[in-house]
């Protein structure tokens, strides 16, 4: 039960933070395509 527990805050905590990534790296395409386009 313990370690269901821990496995599953574990895989939460790895999607947040590549969520957090994805959102980054969203961004700073958006700012480089920004800046090609000028």
């Amino acid at each position: 039960m313990i370690k269901n527990m821990k496995k599953e805050g574990f895989s939460k905590s790895i999607f947040a933070l590549s969520n957090k990534l994805n959102v980054k790296t969203f961004i700073f395409q958006n700012k480089e395509e920004s800046d090609y386009e000028k």
